[in-house]
């Protein structure tokens, strides 16, 4: 950003993010990616997307966590190595793209714009706040791994599918709910539990009774 203002390049904070991004802390990249969008004039996230073929990835996968089909998390995931190369980059825009929408649930104001807002905005009406905690807690915790791990995509993998099982598995437990619920006699039912039920008398009672 301050080198940004120094060269009094006109650039979207949005887009410098981004650079930031994906840079992953090297200086020296951070800065030719800014030098290539000053030579280009590109001054938005949407034309860097395009200039570099770089597109948003979080609000798909996060999308196929919530569904929760191990074969198309991995094939997501396959198709962004393959063009992106960095698991620390996708764990970056995993961790971004979940506090924008924990922001949104706030009733904050994000950056982005167009698609990028759009699905955001959409992501954020399906998910629970607790949901998205546990996102990002999880990320997190697996971020600081990520740095000195042998297998960073192995370890990107545990996390995606430690966060799909959590969001599935609160489905599976509102749909037993409700479905269970389905038996349950209704609020104003004049059925009342056995423990609510008069007593039936014993013989002895009524003998007693009735003398």
């Amino acid at each position: 950003m301050v080198i940004a203002q120094h060269e009094q390049i006109d650039a979207e904070p949005a887009l410098l993010h981004r650079l930031a991004q994906r840079s992953e802390g090297n200086v020296r990249a951070a800065i030719q990616s800014l030098d290539m969008v000053r030579r280009a004039q590109i001054v938005t996230v949407d034309g860097y997307a395009q200039l570099v073929g770089d597109h948003d990835p979080a609000p798909s996968l996060i999308t196929a966590l919530m569904v929760g089909n191990h074969d198309v998390i991995f094939s997501m995931l396959d198709d962004l190595l393959s063009r992106i190369g960095s698991p620390s980059y996708v764990m970056s825009s995993l961790v971004e793209c979940f506090r924008d929408l924990l922001i949104l649930k706030a009733g904050g104001r994000l950056q982005v714009t167009g698609p990028a807002f759009e699905s955001r905005r959409e992501l954020a009406l399906r998910l629970e706040s607790e949901r998205l905690l546990f996102g990002v807690k999880t990320l997190w915790e697996v971020r600081t791994r990520l740095r000195v791990s042998d297998d960073p995509r192995g370890t990107l993998e545990l996390a995606l599918i430690l966060i799909s099982e959590a969001f599935t598995r609160g489905k599976a437990s509102q749909e037993a709910g409700s479905s269970s619920g389905s038996h349950q006699p209704p609020a104003n039912s004049s059925e009342k539990p056995d423990s609510a039920q008069p007593r039936k008398l014993t013989l002895a009672e009524l003998r007693q009774r009735g003398s």
